[in-house]
């Protein structure tokens, strides 16, 4: 996990190795410790895709990803005045 910040926002990155063709499913839960916090966009990027693609919910704070080649992988999720923690669960079909 990497976090990292642009001065307005904060980012974290899970690393997560794929082979292409696999399906990465995963869902994100954040436990927020002040209420003016809220969690942003969840991204995927990879090491060989420098633009971050943005991914849609298809259920409650679930998402699914499509690797297209084998490499590393990385989910994105940018907060604002988040203060707590993330967690996220992922299940590769």
């Amino acid at each position: 996990m990497r976090i990292h910040s642009d001065g307005n926002n904060l980012y974290n990155e899970c690393e997560i190795l794929n082979k292409r063709g696999d399906i990465l499913e995963f869902t994100i839960e954040s436990r927020t410790e002040n209420l003016d916090g809220y969690m942003g966009d969840v991204k995927m990027a990879s090491e060989f895709q420098e633009e971050e693609i943005f991914l849609a919910s298809n259920g409650p704070n679930t998402y699914q990803f499509a690797a297209i080649k084998t490499g590393t992988y990385y989910i994105t999720v940018n907060g604002n005045q988040l203060k707590g923690k993330l967690r996220i669960d992922w299940n590769i079909k």
